[in-house]
C-alpha cells in the first residue's frame, strides 16, 4: 500500500507547493488553513488550537501571520465579542484550491499511466471506500 501511495502521489516541484513556500508558511499555518477549509465556516481560535494540538497563544500567533498575509480574517463573534472567529478569505480559499487542483493533477497523471484494466481494478477496490456509509469515511465519534 505504501509503495502505491508513494508512486501515485509522489510530490514534485508542484506550483501549489511553490506558492506555500513563497509565502513562507509554517506547517502549522498550513494545517490551520486546512482545518478552516474542512470546517467550512469561521471558527474560534481556541477550537483551531484544540484541533491542531497547539496552545492558544501559539495558535493565535499562527492566525496573526495568516491575517497579515490576507489568507484569513478574524472578527468578533456577534453574541460574544470576547470570542474571536477566524475564517478563510478569498485569497486563502484560492490557495487551498490551487493545492487541491495540484493533487487532482497528480492523480490524473498517475491514473493516465495505468491500463484500462488497472484503472477498472482500482475503481473496484477504492470505489466502496468513497461511500459515506463506509466506516473509513464516517467521522470518528469516540476517543479511543
Amino acid at each position: 500500500m505504501e509503495a502505491f501511495v508513494r508512486r501515485a502521489f509522489a510530490p514534485g516541484r508542484d506550483p501549489w507547493i511553490e506558492s506555500f513556500v513563497e509565502l513562507d508558511l509554517t506547517f502549522n499555518q498550513v494545517r490551520a488553513l486546512m482545518v478552516l477549509e474542512h470546517h467550512g465556516a469561521s471558527m474560534p481560535i481556541g477550537q483551531i488550537a484544540g484541533l491542531l494540538g497547539l496552545s492558544l497563544p501559539s495558535a493565535g500567533r499562527n492566525v496573526d501571520r495568516l491575517v497579515k498575509l490576507g489568507l484569513v480574517d478574524r472578527h468578533e463573534q456577534p453574541d460574544d465579542r470576547r470570542v474571536k472567529l477566524v475564517g478563510l478569505t478569498a485569497e486563502g480559499r484560492a490557495l487551498l484550491d490551487l493545492k487541491a487542483e495540484g493533487h487532482r493533477a497528480t492523480a490524473r497523471d498517475y491514473l493516465g499511466r495505468l491500463t484500462e484494466d488497472e484503472r477498472a481494478a482500482l475503481v473496484a477496490v477504492l470505489g466502496p471506500l468513497g461511500d459515506e456509509e463506509h466506516p473509513a469515511v464516517r467521522p470518528a465519534t469516540g476517543c479511543g
